[in-house]
C-alpha cells in the first residue's frame, strides 16, 4: 500500500509497506483513512520483490516530472493507492509491476509513458508495467480495468506440475513453499476420499488456477470459478497452451455461478474454495453442500470467517474431520487453515426448554424452522432465517402464541439513549459503535419484520440487512467486520405455556459471527447481558 505522513512542519513523507495492525480502527488524519507501515528490510519478502520495492520507494521520494501525479499518495494530492508486485518464477523469472490510481480525472498518454518508463529504469528484471484503475470509495484496493503499458501481458508462473499465467493484480499466495503445502494437504485429502485421477472438481475463488491446473492435467475434470476476469482468462488461456482440455472457466460471482451448475446434469465429487478474508457467503455455502460432494476442501486466510463457515458447513451435513494450519507470512500472525470436510449427520440445534407439550431450540442464522430429527412436531414460533433466535415446536395440536420478544440489533447511526419503536417496541442503547448504535430492544406482541421496517422507516435500520438496510454500510460491515447477516439475535423469549400457563422463559448467548463483530468495532462481547438492561453505555470511536 502507498500512503503518506505529516510532520509537525507540514512536510509531506510519502511511505510504501503494510497496512498497520488495527489502522482500520484508527480515526483518519489528514485524509488518510490507514496506517500504512513501511519495511524497508523485510525479512520475508523475497529478494527481487524487495529491489523492486527498494526502487520504488526512491521514485515516491523523488518522482519524475511529466508523471501527473501518477507517482505521488493521494493524501499529498497525487492519484496513486498503491502497487501491487508479483513475481513469477520460470525459464524467465521476474516482477509484474501494477500502479493502482485514482480513477479519475483521465491521465494523458504521455503522463502513463513517463510513469512507465520511470519505473522500468528501477531493474532489468521487471517483466512488465500495468496501470488499474480504483474507483473512489471502494472498499476494494483494485479496481475492475487493467491495463498493460508496457511488457508483458502475462508471465508463466510455476504451480506444481503445470504452470500459470501470472496477470497483473490476480491473486497469489506470499510464500511459494507454502503454497506448494497447501496443495499437498488438498491433494491427501482428495486420496482419503477415494478421488485419485478422473475426477470432478469444483474450484471456487480459483484466481488464476495454482490449486486445479496441475489435478487438471493429472487427469481431473476441472470447472473453475473466478470474478476477476484477468485472472479467470489467465487460467483458461494457461489450460490451452498445456493442452488439458478438462478444464472449464466461468466467470463471475460464486453464488450466481454455483446456481446456474446446480441446475445442470453433473455433480461434482471435490469442491475446492480458497474464499479473501471475508470468507464464504451464506448462498455459496448452501450452494456447496447442495451439491453433495465427497470432499470440501476450505482454503482460510481468517480464522473468525471459517469458524462460521464451518459452524453452518456443520448444520448443512458437512463436518471438519482435519484442520492444518500454514504459516503463509513467517514472523507474522498470517496463518492460512486448511480445512477438510466429509458429508456427516447434520449438527443438531440446541434444546433451551423441553416439557411434554413443547420444546424450544436454540436456531443460528441461515438455517430455517426444523422440527429435530424424529420429532413429528408443529411449528408454534420461529425466528426469521435471516436472523439468529428460537424455534418453539408444540407436540399436540397446533397453538398460538404471543411471546415477549428481546433483541440484540446493531442499527446505523446513532439514536436515542432510550426510545419506543413504533407502537408496541421499546429500546435501550447499550453502545455507541464508530457511528452507530447496540440496542437491546423488547418487543411485546409485536412482529420483528415491522421492527425492521420501521427502523429503516427512521433511516436507523439494521446493519447488515438486505431486505431493508443501507447497501454501503452492509458492504463495509462485510468487509471490515465480516458481517454477512442482519446484526439482528433474539436472546431472550417469554410466553405463557398453552396448558400450565406458567411463564417460560429461555436465554440465547450471542452467536460468535456477532461476538466478533463487535470484538472489531472494539467493544467487549461479554459485556452485553441477554437479561438485564442495566449494562452501562460504552462509547467506541
Amino acid at each position: 500500500m502507498v500512503s503518506a505522513s505529516r510532520d509537525a512542519a507540514g512536510h509531506w513523507t510519502p511511505t510504501l509497506g503494510l497496512f498497520g495492525r488495527g489502522s482500520d480502527a484508527r480515526p483518519a488524519k489528514d485524509g488518510v483513512d490507514h496506517v500504512v507501515v513501511d519495511i524497508p528490510q523485510c525479512r520475508v519478502l523475497r529478494p527481487r520483490l524487495m529491489m523492486v520495492a527498494a526502487g520504488l520507494r526512491e521514485l515516491l521520494a523523488r518522482p519524475p516530472e511529466g508523471t501527473g501525479g501518477c507517482l505521488e499518495p493521494e493524501p499529498m494530492g497525487g492519484r496513486l493507492t498503491a502497487f501491487d508486485l508479483r513475481e513469477v518464477v520460470s525459464n524467465r523469472a521476474g516482477v509484474l509491476v501494477t500502479l493502482v490510481l485514482r480513477a479519475e480525472p483521465e491521465l494523458s498518454t504521455s503522463e502513463l509513458e513517463q510513469t512507465e518508463a520511470a519505473i522500468r529504469r528501477i531493474s532489468g528484471e521487471i517483466l512488465g508495467v500495468a496501470v488499474n484503475y480504483r474507483q473512489a470509495a471502494s472498499p476494494q484496493v483494485l479496481g475492475s480495468v487493467t491495463r498493460v503499458l508496457w511488457g508483458a501481458e502475462q508471465a508463466d508462473d510455476e504451480a506444481g506440475s503445470a504452470y500459470q499465467l501470472a496477470s497483473y493484480g490476480s491473486f497469489v499466495q506470499a510464500h511459494r513453499g507454502q503454497a506448494e503445502r497447501i496443495g499437498a494437504l488438498l491433494g491427501e485429502g482428495l486420496a482419503r476420499a477415494g478421488l485419485r485421477s478422473s475426477f470432478r472438481l469444483l474450484d471456487l475463488y480459483g484466481g488464476s488456477g495454482a490449486l486445479s491446473l496441475s489435478l487438471a492435467k493429472s487427469g481431473a475434470k476441472v470447472t473453475l470459478v473466478e470474478s476477476f476476469p484477468p485472472a479467470a482468462a489467465a487460467a483458461a488461456r494457461a489450460a490451452e497452451l498445456q493442452h488439458i482440455s478438462e478444464f472449464t472457466v466461468k466467470v463471475g460471482d460464486a453464488a450466481r455461478v454455483l446456481g446456474m451448475l446446480a441446475a445442470g446434469p453433473a455433480p461434482f465429487d471435490a469442491v475446492f474454495a480458497n474464499p479473501p478474508r471475508r470468507g464464504m457467503s451464506p448462498d455459496v455455502r448452501r450452494a456447496i453442500a447442495a451439491l453433495k460432494p465427497r470432499l470440501i476442501g476450505y482454503v482460510s486466510c481468517d480464522p473468525d470467517t471459517l469458524a462460521r463457515d464451518l459452524a453452518h458447513l456443520a448444520h448443512l451435513g458437512y463436518a471438519a474431520e482435519r484442520l492444518s494450519p500454514v504459516d503463509m507470512i513467517p514472523l507474522t500472525d498470517q496463518v492460512e487453515t486448511v480445512a477438510l470436510l466429509a458429508p456427516a449427520a447434520p449438527a443438531p440445534l440446541a434444546t433451551v426448554h423441553d416439557d411434554a407439550d413443547l420444546y424450544v431450540t436454540d436456531k443460528p442464522a441461515h438455517l430455517g424452522a426444523a422440527p429435530r430429527e424424529g420429532d413429528e412436531a408443529r411449528l408454534v414460533w420461529a425466528a426469521p432465517e435471516d436472523v439468529s433466535g428460537f424455534t418453539v415446536w408444540s407436540r399436540g395440536p397446533a397453538v398460538r402464541l404471543a411471546p415477549r420478544q428481546v433483541c440484540l440489533i446493531l442499527a446505523r447511526g446513532m439514536m436515542a439513549s432510550r426510545g419506543r419503536i413504533g407502537k408496541k417496541a421499546t429500546y435501550a442503547r447499550l453502545a455507541k459503535l464508530k457511528g452507530h448504535s447496540l440496542l437491546r430492544v423488547t418487543l411485546d406482541r409485536s412482529n420483528v419484520s415491522e421492527l425492521r421496517r420501521e427502523l429503516a422507516r427512521r433511516g436507523h435500520p439494521v446493519v447488515g440487512d438486505r431486505r431493508c438496510g443501507h447497501e454501503p454500510t452492509n458492504r463495509h460491515f462485510e468487509e471490515r467486520y465480516l458481517l454477512d447477516r442482519p446484526f439482528l439475535h433474539f436472546v431472550e423469549l417469554s410466553f405463557s405455556h398453552p396448558r400450565t400457563r406458567a411463564t417460560i422463559q429461555v436465554l440465547s448467548d450471542l452467536p460468535g459471527e456477532l461476538s466478533t463483530v463487535l470484538k472489531r468495532l472494539g467493544h467487549r462481547a461479554e459485556r452485553v447481558n441477554p437479561s438485564s438492561e442495566k449494562s452501562s453505555e460504552e462509547v467506541i470511536g
